[in-house]
């Protein structure tokens, strides 16, 4: 779902409970599902943390949301999720 700047705006500014507690989902969801393709490529963390060049104790923040994602973690586990080949 794509919400506007100024949508965005206006409920932070009145309601940045909400917002908040929205941002939190997505980075929950967000853990999960990196998780879940980590599993399904049959990847342990450590193999992981080799393959993309993120440090385990990151992977394993993110993975249990308890960190937000920086652009560049994300898109390294991304592209080494992608490009890894399953036997």
């Amino acid at each position: 779902m794509y919400i506007s700047a100024t949508i965005a705006t206006y409920l932070l500014r009145c309601h940045p409970r909400l917002m908040i507690n929205n941002l939190e989902r997505i980075r929950k969801l967000r853990a999960l599902q990196l998780k879940q393709m980590r599993k399904d490529k049959k990847l342990t963390q450590e193999q992981l943390e080799e393959l993309s060049g993120v440090s385990r104790q990151t992977i394993i923040s993110i993975e249990k949301g308890d960190m937000g994602w920086n652009s560049d973690s994300e898109q390294l586990i991304v592209e080494a999720l992608n490009n890894y080949q399953t036997e």
